[in-house]
């Protein structure tokens, strides 16, 4: 007679086994195939080499972004909760980022430990960045995006070497925005000039139904050029304490 422990044994032995193939099976799958397989219609690739677990895509384009250089490699555990999760290195223009990716069965994606620069160039696709030149720093510690909205966030997002090009050529210097968490279905960031010829503050709200709002004030200082404090009355009349509203708001 079997015993009925020694059957449960040989049972989860079976089950942890018939585990370990598949999850061997699926690391080990060509990432050409997947891409080709599971890619969405509005991204191209490029030489694609490696497997899931490990691989390489010399481009990923869409209509707004082209990254270039992007490695992955799994992190396997992450599948016990549920998620497909990556470290990842990607070259944009002449920036970089890397971050470790997670995706849930809710289709939500966290990026975690994302760092990195990336020139306000190559971004131009994505927002109304035409006006500007510069590089964003990225130094987030956790960031939640649904539905290709971001929803959450923690950490900071700097403007460096930030320069306008049009109507003038203005340098506008450094500025930084920080993200403490969302609240009542908005997440709000607070940005500030680090070291600017202006004084800057005021928020950045992107709220949970796709709107996003941005308001603060810039106030003209000793480093102020004269055309640039010229170029201030643009935005509106002047109030008591010297600054100018900045307001705009939008819908993704």
């Amino acid at each position: 007679m079997i015993d009925v422990n020694e059957a449960s044994g040989r049972r989860k032995l079976l089950l942890l086994g018939a585990a370990a193939y598949f999850l061997f099976v699926l690391l080990s799958f060509p990432a050409h195939l997947a891409v080709a397989w599971f890619m969405p219609d509005h991204l191209t690739t490029n030489a694609v080499s490696g497997t899931i677990w490990s691989g390489r895509a010399a481009t990923i384009r869409s209509p707004h972004i082209t990254l270039t250089d992007v490695r992955w490699r799994a992190r396997p555990l992450a599948l016990l909760t549920a998620r497909l999760s990556y470290l990842l290195n990607i070259k944009i223009g002449d920036g970089a980022i890397q971050t470790v990716a997670s995706v849930s069965i809710d289709q939500k994606t966290r990026l975690k430990e994302l760092s990195g620069v990336v020139p306000l160039s190559a971004l131009r696709g994505i927002a109304q960045l035409s006006t500007f030149d510069g590089r964003i720093g990225l130094d987030l510690d956790d960031l939640l995006v649904v539905d290709q909205w971001i929803t959450d966030a923690h950490g900071s997002v700097d403007l460096v070497s930030l320069s306008l090009t049009v109507p003038i050529t203005e340098a506008l210097g450094n500025y930084e925005l920080i993200f403490d968490g969302a609240s009542d279905a908005v997440l709000e960031g607070r940005f500030r000039e680090v070291d600017a010829p202006l004084a800057a503050s005021g928020t950045l709200a992107l709220h949970a139904d796709r709107n996003w709002e941005l308001s603060g004030t810039v106030k003209p200082t000793a480093a102020t050029s004269r055309q640039l404090s010229q170029a201030l009355t643009f935005l509106g009349s002047r109030q008591a304490d010297g600054s100018y509203p900045i307001s705009a708001q939008g819908r993704n």
